[in-house]
């Protein structure tokens, strides 16, 4: 099967087509009826190379009528990233009587401006016919709604966890903290300094963050794995964003233990052993 889209000779050059050989409907005595202009995927499956496909005969089943390919064009996705790229075929729009659209590049500095003028040019061409646009952003982007919410729903849950944690970090070392005041203030009078004391902290809270990294990781990865497979063209997973995830978890956890355990370690020992 082939999808078909209506074209002209301006249309590769008003997308961005690539032609890899032939020409897109244009010719020099004319307009030349029964062309056909295909993708890469479309020659692939007739067999036949960019080149050879060059002035060859099809005949379309559902009508039988018989086309000469007069150009070939680079594939490109024409609908999602979940699906592959098919054959697909350009009709000339002068072959035969279809519904139209008519695609413009517009000046982006005053859009408004320029829908206007058209506006006022398609009612002189076409005064009965009722004038309705969109532009193509639009259109990526109702194609990728899904996409786009979840990733929105992904962020904001990606900063209340991290906000839970390190709220959770720090309500974890200050209580720590307040039921080891008596241990600090004696590892202080018997010579340690606060770096001792911080990098004592730091040890014991080391190896937790650390093996909730190496849980998260696998199920993070095979999440996200499983999620790639909706598409059929994706990138492949490294681990860069995991180490940079961890190494800021790490960072910015270690930092709030530096801090309270600094604070802590700047006390007088005698006042806290006498609290004790």
């Amino acid at each position: 099967l082939i999808t078909s889209r209506g074209a002209d000779e301006h249309y590769a050059d008003a997308f961005g087509l690539k032609l890899l050989s032939g020409t897109c409907f244009a010719h020099s005595g004319g307009f030349i009826s029964n062309q056909v202009v295909l993708n890469e995927s479309a020659v692939k499956a007739m067999g036949l190379t960019v080149q050879a496909a060059i002035n060859r005969q099809i005949r379309i089943p559902s009508s039988g009528a018989i086309l000469t390919v007069a150009g070939v064009v680079k594939d490109f996705n024409y609908s999602s990233m979940q699906e592959q790229i098919e054959p697909l075929a350009f009709f000339n729009v002068r072959d035969a009587l279809s519904y139209r659209y008519l695609s413009l590049k517009l000046n982006t500095a005053d859009i408004g401006a320029a829908v206007t003028l058209i506006r006022q040019r398609w009612k002189e061409l076409s005064p009965g016919a009722p004038f309705e646009y969109s532009f193509m952003d639009q259109k990526f982007q109702s194609l990728y709604q899904s996409e786009l919410q979840l990733k929105k729903a992904a962020n904001i849950a990606t900063v209340l966890n991290l906000i839970i944690v390190f709220l959770g970090i720090f309500g974890i070392v200050t209580f720590t903290l307040t039921k080891r005041t008596k241990e600090i203030a004696v590892r202080k009078v018997l010579g340690a300094d606060i770096r001792n004391i911080v990098l004592l902290f730091i040890k014991d809270y080391a190896w937790p963050i650390a093996i909730a990294n190496l849980i998260a990781w696998p199920i993070a990865w095979l999440i996200t794995s499983k999620w790639l497979e909706n598409y059929a063209y994706r990138v492949n997973q490294n681990l860069w964003p995991y180490l940079l995830v961890g190494g800021f978890v790490f960072v910015t956890a270690f930092s709030m233990i530096a801090i309270q355990c600094f604070k802590a370690g700047l006390a007088n020992p005698v006042k806290s052993l006498r609290t004790e």
